[in-house]
């Protein structure tokens, strides 16, 4: 005598399958943390990463930013994406120092530097204090970094 097994299967109904469905929660981190994130470019929806939201079905937009970095634009659709980490990038330019004469040294924001004019160096955005120095004579210049733009400065003594 054989055993049988019997397989019943059941069908949810579509509406008791989208009442008892939990929302979809989407999970978004930053680097640097604390960065400002804002949904659909809704100001009701900003929030400060990492953070958690639950968005409706369908495409969203996120744009993430902090002071001093570059800001991002991410996509995603609802269901599917869980999450995103955005590690944003710092707002950068550039500085060249010459001088007349050359190998002078170098004082950025007050801290000596280790290579001597003629150099490039590599600042965040925003204004810095430069001074040169010639043996004991001294001069100091304010220098503006932009994102991306390169900088040059000539002193000639």
């Amino acid at each position: 005598m054989g055993s049988q097994t019997d397989i019943l299967e059941v069908a949810a109904s579509p509406e008791k399958t989208v009442a008892n469905k939990p929302p979809d929660t989407f999970v978004l981190t930053a680097t640097p943390p604390g960065a400002l994130a804002v949904f659909d470019e809704e100001p009701a929806t900003e929030c400060h990463t990492p953070c958690t939201v639950t968005p409706p079905a369908g495409r969203h937009s996120v744009v993430v930013r902090a002071e001093g970095y570059r800001s991002e634009l991410r996509t995603f659709t609802i269901p599917g994406a869980t999450g995103q980490i955005v590690n944003l990038d710092r707002a950068q330019g550039f500085l060249t120092l010459a001088t007349d004469p050359p190998g002078l040294t170098v004082f950025l924001d007050g801290k000596e530097q280790a290579r001597k004019t003629t150099a490039t160096f590599t600042l965040p955005i925003g204004t810095h204090r430069v001074e040169l120095l010639n043996g004991t004579d001294r001069r100091e210049l304010s220098v503006e970094i932009r994102d991306g733009v390169y900088t040059a400065q000539t002193v000639k003594w």
